[in-house]
């Protein structure tokens, strides 16, 4: 008998399955019917990056199928989508997730922690504290330590984390853009630039900060996902997935919003072109920039910056 443990998907990935599923039952969806990436992801309000990994979640548990020509269709009916939903996490178990991290983030509670302590500070069961730091350990948030207290990971809340963070992605980038199999998502990047194009567009002064914020990491993960190293692609992953949580809001001038996607759309062109070298110093211009605009101060609760 194999002792290895299943893989538990991410508390995200699993709320975005959730929220799928009632966009499905609600359009009275058959078998055998498409799943639109783009129309699921502006429903949802969130990046096809996200999109796609809830859709791996529902084929891995047997609502979806896929295929390269005609991509997720569904192949569940009604009530097995039912048993699904019962077999997910409720909803105050993210909730509280939710809170410890926005709590951990803003330094109400130290990085390492015990179970009874958020017992007693969310008067809440010891069950439930448990299974809200499971769904931050399977996000690589916390992990358990050898005193069975729980320890959080760095996060991107301060001036040291964020100028360690650019110093790791300078490194890890421009690698992962070079590594042997490198291969670009196509269909992703095409629509990807599109965006930006539209994105560019905008008459200066109305650019959007969230829609900026959601590009700019859709972009770096379709780059970090495309990489033939999947250790690279894997930690870049995680990484960025620290850039989206709530201490992950800043203040970005237009200009500089601007200036970020001519950089990204840059290096797109520098990789559809075989021109991987360039590509990956260009990526590093494109850090370093960021890096320039760093503030030097960080106070609590400050967030990193994006580019």
């Amino acid at each position: 008998m194999s002792s290895e443990k299943p893989v538990r998907p991410k508390s995200n990935h699993i709320e975005l399955a959730k929220k799928l599923i009632d966009i499905v039952s609600a359009k009275g969806m058959s078998v055998g019917d498409r799943l639109p990436e783009k129309y699921f992801a502006d429903q949802c309000g969130v990046s096809r990056t996200l999109i796609r990994s809830a859709f791996k979640l529902l084929k891995e548990r047997g609502v979806l199928d896929w295929k390269e020509e005609v991509g997720y269709t569904l192949i569940a009916s009604s009530h097995d989508l039912l048993d699904f939903q019962d077999g997910l996490p409720a909803a105050s178990e993210s909730a509280l997730a939710d809170q410890i991290l926005l709590d951990r983030t803003a330094r109400r509670i130290a990085q390492s922690v015990s179970v009874s302590a958020l017992t007693r500070r969310y008067n809440v069961t010891r069950q439930r504290v448990l299974s809200a730091l499971q769904k931050l350990q399977s996000d690589d948030l916390v992990s358990q330590s050898a005193s069975q207290s729980w320890v959080f990971q760095t996060l991107l809340d301060n001036a040291d984390s964020i100028k360690e963070s650019l110093e790791y992605r300078l490194v890890a980038e421009p690698a992962a853009i070079l590594a042997n199999g490198f291969k670009l998502h196509q269909q992703l990047a095409v629509s990807l630039r599109k965006q930006i194009e539209s994105f560019l567009k905008v008459p200066v002064g109305g650019a959007d900060l969230q829609l900026f914020i959601q590009q700019d990491v859709e972009f770096h993960l379709l780059l970090a996902t495309s990489s033939g190293n999947r250790f690279l692609a894997d930690s870049l992953t995680n990484h960025h997935r620290l850039r989206q949580l709530p201490n992950a809001r800043i203040s970005l001038t237009d200009f500089r919003m601007r200036q970020a996607h001519m950089e990204h759309l840059e290096i797109l062109t520098m990789i559809e072109s075989g021109q991987f070298d360039a590509a990956a110093d260009m990526m590093k211009v494109h850090l370093r920039l960021s890096q320039s605009l760093r503030p030097s101060t960080v106070n609590r609760g400050s967030p990193p910056l994006f580019k």
